[in-house]
Formats: C-alpha cells, sequence, structure tokens
C-alpha cells in the first residue's frame, strides 16, 4: 500500500570512522525529516550519544527512530564483528519485511578481515546473504547538466586486476547489461534507458591490436542484449565516453572493473554520489566515500552522501511500490 509509512535500516558502520557523525547530520536535514519515514539504526547506541554530546546536536523531535544495539563481544575483535553483524541484522530485517530497504554507513574492508571475517565489501556480503545472483554495484551520479543523473554500473568489483581478464566473460557483461538495464527501468523511471559500455582494454582494444576482449566478450554480450531489448552503445574507450555521458548523452555507462567507472564519478562528485546495489530483492543503498579516519572528531565530515543515499533509498522504494500496483 502506498499510504504505508516507509521504515530504513541504517548500519552505522565502523564505529572509528565517520558513519555515526554522517547518519546523525543526515537525518537532521530537512530534506529527510519531510520524508516522513521511519528508521532503525543499527550499531552501538552509546557511541551514538556520544556523537549527539561532541557534536551538540541531537535527533529531530517527532522523527521515528528506532535503536538496534549491537554491542562489541569480549575479545580484541569483539568491535569488527559487531560492525559485520550490524549487516546480517540488516538483511535479516528487510527479507522479514520490518523494513523496507537498507542504508549502509562506511565500513574497513582491511580491519574486518584483518580480524578473520571474509569480508570482501557490501554488495558481495549482501549479496550472498539475500541468495541473489546477479547483483551490480551500481553508482548513481549528479551530471552537469539539466540536474538529472548518470548511473554507472561496474561488471567487476573488488578484484585484483590481474584477475580481471580471466573474470570477465560474455556472461558476466551480458548478465550487468540486463541487471542495470531493469534496475534503471524499475527504480529510477527510465523507460527505455540508453546504455553506453566501457572497453576493457586502451582504446577499446583497436579492433584486437590492445587485447581482444572487446571483440571475444563485450561486443557477443552486448549483441545478446539488444536481442531482448536492451539499447546498449560500444563499447567505447573510457578516457572518452564519460565525459559525453556526464553531459547528457547517455543514462548509464557500464564499466568493466572497480576503478575504471569510480575515479570518474567521485572526481565530479565525490560527497553527493551513491552507490547502489541492482539485483536484490530490496533496496540497498550507501554513500560513495570511506571511513575517513582522518577528519574523525572533528566534527567536519559532509554528510551529503549519506542524505542522497537515504533519499534515492526512499525514492526507489516508492518507484518499486508503484510499479507493483500495475
Amino acid at each position: 500500500m502506498l499510504d504505508k509509512t516507509i521504515t530504513l535500516a541504517i548500519t552505522l558502520g565502523d564505529p572509528d570512522g565517520i558513519g555515526y557523525e554522517i547518519t546523525l547530520k543526515a537525518l537532521k536535514d530537512k530534506e529527510v525529516q519531510s520524508l516522513g519515514a521511519e528508521f532503525i539504526l543499527i550499531g552501538e547506541e552509546s557511541l551514538f550519544v556520544e556523537i549527539q554530546a561532541e557534536l551538540k546536536s541531537e535527533l529531530p523531535r517527532g522523527m521515528k527512530t528506532f535503536f538496534h544495539n549491537i554491542t562489541p563481544a569480549p575479545g580484541k575483535t569483539g568491535r569488527e564483528n559487531a560492525v559485520f553483524e550490524t549487516i546480517v541484522h540488516a538483511v535479516k530485517l528487510v527479507m522479514e519485511g520490518a523494513v523496507q530497504g537498507i542504508v549502509t554507513a562506511p565500513v574497513n574492508k582491511e580491519k574486518l578481515n584483518n580480524a578473520g571475517i571474509p569480508f570482501k565489501g557490501h554488495t558481495e556480503l549482501i549479496s550472498n546473504l539475500s541468495n541473489a545472483k546477479n547483483t551490480l554495484m551500481t553508482f548513481v551520479a549528479p551530471r552537469q547538466v539539466a540536474g538529472t543523473v548518470l548511473h554507472v554500473g561496474l561488471v567487476t568489483t573488488h578484484l585484483a586486476l590481474k584477475k580481471l581478464s580471466l573474470y570477465l566473460t560474455q556472461e558476466r557483461v551480458h548478465a550487468a547489461l540486463m541487471v542495470l538495464d531493469g534496475g534503471l527501468r524499475e527504480y529510477f523511471g527510465i523507460t527505455r534507458p540508453k546504455i553506453s559500455v566501457c572497453g576493457l582494454n586502451p582504446h577499446a582494444g583497436e579492433n584486437g591490436l590492445f587485447g581482444n576482449e572487446e571483440l571475444q566478450i563485450i561486443r557477443p554480450a552486448m549483441e545478446q542484449a539488444r536481442k531482448s531489448g536492451i539499447d546498449c552503445e560500444g563499447p567505447f574507450p573510457a578516457d572518452m565516453i564519460f565525459y559525453k555521458a556526464f553531459r547528457g548523452g547517455y543514462d548509464a555507462v557500464l564499466a568493466m572493473y572497480h576503478d575504471q567507472g569510480l575515479i570518474p564519478v567521485k572526481m565530479l562528485n565525490q560527497f553527493e554520489a551513491v552507490n547502489v546495489t541492482l539485483g536484490l530483492p530490496f533496496v540497498r543503498t550507501s554513500p560513495a566515500h570511506g571511513t575517513a579516519y582522518d577528519i574523525v572528531g572533528k566534527g567536519i565530515a559532509d554528510s551529503t552522501s549519506m542524505k542522497n543515499a537515504i533519499l534515492f533509498a526512499y525514492q526507489m522504494i516508492m518507484a518499486g511500490k508503484k510499479k507493483s500496483l500495475f
């Protein structure tokens, strides 16, 4: 029902990072307050209270927020395990229908792995916990014109470059195109998305001169996608296609690997972009930055990306609800 209040779970992330600060600031934003949503905050409640005291700032009166307190277990790695459990708990809530979406504050992958927790990233973990077979790390970034947004999907995510050519397959590129196209239609109201596809190699391979992945993997995957009605063009050299895309030439860009897509997004939209996982059975968003240890405790963390993550999660849930009525 459209009149039901939206409830979002927010995991507060690494307690040594800026997650608690940016969540507090984002929840105080007038746009977020105007949503009329309810929020379940998942993390260390005592630390959140400390942050409020340090910033001399409290949650807005009347905003419906509830705390699910997950505290560290005894032992030196207890805090990292608690951080991990906040994500597990959030997925449990959304899978049970207690919340309609998840917003995740930044965590530190190295710290979690050093604590014995196999963790490549939120996208991989949440996909596994929800048994989602084909998911796509996608960044939603404000464009430089027209006040619209560009969507940048990544075929591969947290993967060493030396493994890239082995992991990149026609099946994975095709699946990424399908998920990206479907997500744009379902959640962003784009009835016929126009997608540009990056090549892997310099100059998109120059017809095999600098590599064959474009000829043997990417182009066949695109042809397969076109047969399903997907409007995709390329593969294009990555060093030229983002300029055209950000100027309004495309609704989305599909990049082959992490930094290929993230460098242009973060160069132009460091504090505005949002990380969205498409292909899940629910909505999940996150700010498009890390824990920012260098500014913790200074009260200067920019909460725009976190605010946008909350706004996008709400808008995506509403878009999905509207589609389900027809």
